[in-house]
């Protein structure tokens, strides 16, 4: 039992990370969506590595260039996947609509309706972030990656089409991943805020995702997961920091 848990970890850490799938060497087949009840917990590792970048470069850079290198590192952990995911959705919506890929596997130049969608993220983050202080930034950011995870999980759980969703106990454990560090870490009003703040950013693309139930919105996923976490972000900046 235990050793098909740890073949399922490894199989979210390659889905979501550069690190190596080390499942894939396993004689036992391990099924993506079986996996993705550890989605979060990837997004806590993401969320202490990018931690220890801005806490290092907190000690001898000013704010908010600890800001930036740390989502730079985030990034560069995750191969970029959920930002290149983002502006393939959103690239859907704009002049360059009719080279879009038509699904999550194709891929091509990022258009300016992408481009933009990338930039506007990251700033958005980047600034939410540097209003808070040292310590806050890291925890937030942890807590915020964690969630964010869990909003695909979320959505693959209860989509109309989907076929081999995660069982209760396991959908309860993603979501713990999530809920217990996050009341931990953070204060149980900064938590909610962050919810709030993701879910209210994200439920316009979750609409738009779960209607497109015979053409698949590609990268629509990322696209939830990268928006719910700007929006954690912001929500839990509102709470940290206040208003002006």
């Amino acid at each position: 039992m235990w050793g098909h848990e740890w073949q399922l970890f490894q199989r979210a850490i390659g889905l979501l990370t550069i690190l190596p799938d080390l499942s894939r060497d396993s004689d036992v087949p391990v099924l993506n969506s079986h996996a993705a009840k550890y989605f979060p917990l990837v997004g806590l590792g993401v969320g202490v590595l990018t931690g220890v970048v801005i806490a290092f470069a907190t000690t001898f850079l000013p704010q908010p260039l600890p800001v930036v290198l740390g989502l730079i590192a985030g990034v560069a952990l995750t191969g970029a996947r959920h930002e290149s995911g983002l502006a393939r959705a959103a690239d859907q919506f704009g002049p360059d609509v009719a080279d879009a890929p038509v699904d999550g596997n194709s891929s091509r130049a990022i258009g300016s309706y992408g481009a933009l969608a990338i930039i506007a993220i990251l700033a958005l983050k980047g600034v939410a972030l540097s209003t808070m202080g040292p310590i806050s930034v890291i925890l937030a950011l942890i807590a915020g990656f964690a969630a964010a995870r869990l909003a695909i999980v979320a959505v693959m759980q209860f989509e109309p089409r989907g076929d081999d969703n995660l069982a209760s106990s396991d959908f309860a454990l993603a979501c713990a991943f999530v809920v217990l560090p996050g009341l931990v870490l953070l204060s149980p009003l900064t938590f909610v805020f962050g919810l709030i703040g993701g879910g209210l950013a994200a439920l316009p693309l979750i609409s738009v995702y779960r209607r497109r139930t015979h053409t698949p919105w590609a990268g629509g996923l990322d696209a939830i997961q990268q928006v719910f976490e700007a929006g954690f972000l912001v929500g839990a900046a509102a709470a940290i920091a206040g208003p002006g």
